[in-house]
């Protein structure tokens, strides 16, 4: 029976992990409030919650009065039209599309973290940029660019050679694809620096989230804080630990190299959890280092997601 657009809609949005689907709702929500309330009705107090109070006043002593819009103006987008519709609807497509892998392998309150740590640093950067530039009075930032982009960063950094079709343009390495995204933000955006410096304080932040976060740059980095999955009953490299160096490699190192050899744990009645037997997340990682992580069904996918959860 063909289901309606809403059903199909709901399912789509159901079967997002639950970070992702939490913020998509949340700007969505908001984006559609102010639409109505804001933009057709023009009712002054909603505009005033918006725009001096969730979004971000890119301007001293303003924002250090009001230091929750750093956070705030990550939800919230104000334009009004098409590009406004533009706006958001780029925000939530890329963030989905690069962030859920991401929260599929590192977690949801990994995802929470990067989201929101790279949109409140990028805006502290806006702040700066103000005093130190003298910006017009007025300067108001919004929307979740900054994060969008810290969390493709994040991604790319992790990942770079991680494959993404274009249309017009062919399959990608993600690298360049945010390489590419912040030489057009310079390109097209430099009437308007304090969005730039947003996306690339994002960005900076997101390249240094992995850096330090999850692939520990600095000495005497906890791994037990950067990573949220257990460890194997034999005390061996955790099933995240273990997809991540498989990640890393080339896409383009198929199976024409001999399969490598992992020591496996050892039987006994812990190796089988929920998430799948220790043999299955075995069998599933070899398969990764053959056809890569967007090479498994549905079902591994979900055996694997499950195995690294908290």
């Amino acid at each position: 029976m063909n289901e309606d657009l809403f059903t199909r809609l709901r399912r789509w949005y159901n079967n997002k992990p639950p970070a992702i689907r939490t913020i998509l709702g949340i700007n969505v929500a908001l984006y559609a409030a102010w639409l109505l309330l804001g933009g057709l009705l023009k009712i002054e107090a909603v505009a005033i919650l918006y725009t001096d109070w969730l979004a971000l006043t890119a301007a001293v002593p303003d924002a250090l009065l009001k230091p929750w819009q750093v956070v705030s103006y990550n939800f919230i987008h104000l334009g009004l039209g098409f590009w406004g519709l533009i706006h958001i609807l780029f925000n939530m497509a890329w963030m989905i599309w690069i962030g859920q892998d991401y929260e599929e392998l590192y977690g949801t309150k990994n995802f929470w973290r990067l989201y929101l740590i790279t949109g409140s640093v990028a805006g502290a950067v806006c702040v700066v940029i103000y005093g130190v530039f003298g910006m017009q009075p007025g300067t108001i930032v919004h929307g979740a660019s900054a994060s969008v982009f810290g969390i493709m960063a994040c991604a790319a950094t992790l990942n770079p050679n991680k494959s993404i079709a274009l249309l017009f343009i062919g399959v990608v390495p993600l690298k360049w694809v945010v390489l590419g995204l912040l030489a057009l933000d310079i390109l097209f955006g430099l009437g308007g620096s304090t969005a730039v410096a947003a996306h690339f304080g994002g960005a900076i932040t997101g390249f240094m989230f992995a850096r330090v976060y999850h692939q520990g740059l600095f000495e005497g980095s906890s791994s037990s804080e950067r990573r949220s999955s257990p460890k194997a009953s034999s005390g061996g490299p955790s099933v995240l630990e273990r997809l991540e160096s498989l990640l890393e490699k080339n896409t383009s190192e198929k199976s024409s190299k001999p399969r490598r050899t992992r020591p496996r744990a050892v039987d006994t009645p812990t190796t089988t959890t929920v998430a799948g037997s220790q043999d299955q997340i075995d069998r599933i990682l070899d398969k990764i280092s053959e056809v890569g992580y967007e090479g498994l069904s549905d079902e591994e996918k979900r055996i694997l997601y499950e195995a690294s959860k908290d």
